[in-house]
């Protein structure tokens, strides 16, 4: 062999293991943006969940602080029901519910009853409640989450915008 045939060799070798890690960066990248996704879609489910389990059990006149003025409100506080007494009469439960921004850079979400306060997801950068004047036993949610991909050069977001239906008045 030559040394010009080996460095030949060495070339066609770089080049080939060039493109190896480039592929390799390529599916780290990949697999890294798909993780994010996955953490994303978890807290947006885990809030939507909370969410729509409680306040659903909540009627409109036990909303205190999301009035149908087709506003929206940083935070909604409302009373469930307890107990449903003969004739359909309702007993509405004492400890209110209040969902919020909280905790670490305002970022969490959280579920305060009783005094005690629970973090239901994190990641959440804003969270919005309103109710229409039209339709009063519909509360209107906005979410918005984020993730941040491992090497932390890419920041991935959502929005999610549901509504809740009260079911008592």
């Amino acid at each position: 062999m030559t040394l010009v045939e080996l460095l030949f060799c060495a070339v066609i070798f770089v080049l080939i293991m060039g493109a190896c890690m480039a592929l390799l960066f390529r599916g780290w990248d990949s697999w890294q943006t798909s993780s994010a996704q996955v953490q994303l879609a978890q807290e947006e489910s885990q809030s939507v969940g909370w969410l729509t389990n409680d306040i659903r059990q909540s009627g409109a006149s036990q909303i205190t602080n999301v009035p149908a003025d087709n506003n929206g409100y940083a935070q909604i506080t409302f009373s469930v029901v307890q107990n449903v007494l003969s004739g359909g009469n309702i007993t509405w439960n004492a400890g209110a519910i209040n969902y919020s921004l909280g905790g670490t850079l305002g970022h969490e979400l959280i579920r305060t009853q009783n005094g005690q306060s629970r973090v239901i997801a994190n990641n959440i950068t804003s969270l919005q409640f309103s109710r229409q004047t039209l339709t009063p036993n519909m509360v209107n949610i906005q979410l918005a989450a984020f993730a941040p991909t491992y090497r932390g050069n890419q920041q991935l977001t959502s929005t999610l915008t549901f509504k809740v239906f009260l079911r008592n008045t």
